[in-house]
């Protein structure tokens, strides 16, 4: 063989052992690469930094320390409960920036979602409730191009597309029918019973045509996705990743058999259940406890329940029962909270024992019989003397009496009124009265005189004297909302503030002050005049040294205690007055005694002059005596 050719030959095989180890260089870098991308994708990093600035609610940063937070993601930008969450513990806050890996944590809770869907970041620092709003997580600009994943058509990945083993039982999260075809037709598993073309036999079991399960046999999705049941490829029902379930019909129910939900049998919801439209109950509600809880929309004003009995024009409204025969006051049939969950009134039961046995029905009863006692005794006194005061006499018996009348009618309203009672830390009770002149202004605590009915500031010419009211525990005579404008409220019986000017004891009778602004002044009981009697209104149960304007709590009504005062006090002034007309009758009739003994000397002396002046005349006439 000639060199050339051997030569030749040498060449072809050194070329033929690099093309082949060319090829296995390739093949074996195809490998590593495809290795190297399945490891890559087995740990990949499910973490994402965060940056952020936190600030206080005035925008000023947080100030540089360590600090404790708290990171939740949600699904949706307010409410809801959170899908991931996690605490990260002693981060270092510079200028108020910070920066931190989510899925890293103290305890780290690697970020397993889609992020298919808008999330929404909250943030809390220590043991603060969380910053609003919520921070929507966005992507970044080259993550935009994995919107083309989801544009992939049907059947583009073939199978010459796929590397040997690359499709797995454990790769397989999820499938759907839908993209299965050219199925044959099954058997039932269970019979011989024809499902028809094109259903599988899993469908069939999905049916509940089964008759056991297998151990561990479920219906669901794994990898955070949702659940969706579908009927004519229209989503119905919505189980999502945290367990959520929702009805996506949203048909209105006008009966108890139509609604996007019907529910023949018992309901029974172990939890809060909230709804958000109107809820109809043909029966009985029955529960441990109830709680009625909202803004506020019925009108008139802003109501959060109302009861409406729809039956009869004779129908009635509310019924409050409470499990005893006979209601005390320890059974509140209404109790009434301020915003802190304090008691600011109720309305409660009473009997005639608790009645007859408080200090405000003892007090007012003491204080209704001394005069009475009072008066008898008087009257006794008078019938004592002699010559017997019978004139003074039947006034006290008739005083007394009327008196006694008026407490047994007391009496008798008071304790018929038993059965209910209404505890408030307002002091009076309120009518709504007209104004004189619409366009005149009032104020808490005014002093107002009433003209035929209606109120007015100028109380000169008024007939009644009366005060605009504080706080009232009942108002009566209550206008149309459109009329409410026309009228205040005005105290008729009870402690009231009102406006005083001047120095006020306890016990003071009140009175305007004349300058028709509303205001009053304080009288002694012992400085008041008979005209004064006539504008009361009402008596100081608080006091005060200053001399401006001020409030003082007055007691309005005026009493049978204050009627028998005023009257006891004319009467000891009449007393007085009559016993000095006595003395003086008596010193008169001394003095007209004395006169008429004065009139009786001089009479005396007169003639005595007339006998000397005859006995002169003689005398003389007889020139005894020199002219």
């Amino acid at each position: 063989m000639k060199t050339a050719t051997i030569n030749k030959i040498i060449f072809i095989m050194k070329l033929a052992f690099f093309l082949l180890l060319f090829i296995v260089w390739g093949a074996m870098a195809q490998d590593k690469k495809a290795m190297n991308e399945e490891i890559a994708l087995s740990s990949f990093p499910n973490v994402m930094a965060y940056e952020g600035y936190i600030t206080d609610t005035n925008g000023i940063p947080l100030s540089d320390g360590q600090y404790n937070f708290t990171f939740a993601i949600y699904s949706t930008p307010t409410d809801g409960l959170p899908i991931w969450i996690e605490e990260h513990k002693s981060v270092y806050v510079k200028n108020g920036f910070i920066r931190l890996y989510l899925g890293r944590g103290t305890v780290p809770n690697p970020m397993n979602l889609p992020f298919d869907r808008p999330y929404y970041l909250g943030i809390s620092v220590g043991d603060a409730p969380e910053m609003s709003p919520r921070v929507e997580l966005t992507p970044t600009a080259y993550s935009f191009r994995a919107n083309f994943a989801n544009d992939v058509p049907d059947a583009s990945i073939t199978t010459k597309k796929l590397a040997p083993l690359s499709v797995t039982d454990e790769k397989i999260k999820s499938l759907s029918w839908s993209k299965i075809t050219d199925i044959p037709n099954l058997k039932s598993p269970i019979g011989d019973e024809d499902l028809g073309p094109g259903v599988p036999a899993q469908s069939w079991l999905l049916k509940g045509n089964r008759r056991s399960d297998p151990p561990g046999d479920f219906l669901g999705t794994t990898d955070n996705r949702d659940l969706v049941f579908k009927t004519n490829d229209t989503a119905r029902v919505e189980i999502d990743e945290t367990g959520f379930t929702t009805i996506l019909d949203t048909t209105e129910s006008d009966t108890f058999f139509t609604g996007a939900l019907v529910v023949k049998g018992g309901l029974g919801v172990a939890k809060n259940a909230n709804i958000g439209g109107d809820l109809e109950v043909d029966g009985k509600i029955e529960a441990g406890a109830l709680l009625i809880s909202g803004p506020g929309e019925f009108p008139p004003g802003e109501h959060v329940a109302l009861f409406e009995n729809t039956g009869t024009s004779s129908g009635d409204g509310i019924a409050i029962k409470v499990n005893n025969s006979d209601p005390n006051n320890d059974n509140n049939f209404i109790t009434f909270l301020d915003k802190s969950n304090s008691v600011v009134g109720r309305i409660e039961g009473e009997t005639v024992s608790e009645v007859v046995q408080s200090f405000e029905y003892i007090w007012d009863n003491v204080f209704m019989i001394l005069p009475a006692i009072e008066y008898f005794g008087e009257a006794g006194s008078c019938y004592s003397n002699f010559p017997p005061d019978v004139g003074e006499g039947v006034f006290n018996l008739i005083s007394g009496t009327l008196q006694t009348l008026n407490i047994g009618i007391w009496n008798a309203l008071r304790l018929s009124d038993a059965g209910i009672s209404f505890a408030s830390g307002s002091g009076d009770y309120a009518e709504y009265l007209e104004k004189l002149n619409a366009e005149e202004k009032f104020e808490a605590a005014d002093i107002v005189g009433v003209v035929g009915g209606k109120i007015t500031k100028y109380t000169n010419e008024s007939q009644l004297l009366m005060v605009i009211s504080s706080n009232p525990i009942v108002i009566g005579n209550t206008p149309q909302d459109a009329e409410e404008q026309y009228y205040e409220k005005v105290a008729f019986l009870g402690q009231v503030l009102v406006k005083v000017v001047g120095e006020v004891h306890t016990d003071d009778y009140i009175i305007p002050s004349g300058l028709n602004d509303g205001t009053g002044i304080a009288v002694s009981p012992n400085m008041m005049t008979i005209d004064e009697y006539s504008k009361i209104v009402g008596r100081a149960w608080s006091e005060s040294n200053y001399k401006g304007l001020k409030l003082i709590k007055v007691v309005v009504g005026v009493t049978s205690n204050d009627l028998t005062n005023i009257v006891k006090r004319f009467n000891q002034e009449n007393l007085s007055l009559k016993n000095k007309l006595e003395v003086n009758a008596a010193s008169l009739v001394q003095t007209q005694s004395e006169l008429k003994e004065l009139k009786s000397d001089i009479a005396n002396i007169k003639a005595y002059v007339k006998e000397v002046e005859k006995t002169y005349e003689q005398l003389r006439a007889l020139s005894y005596i020199d002219e």
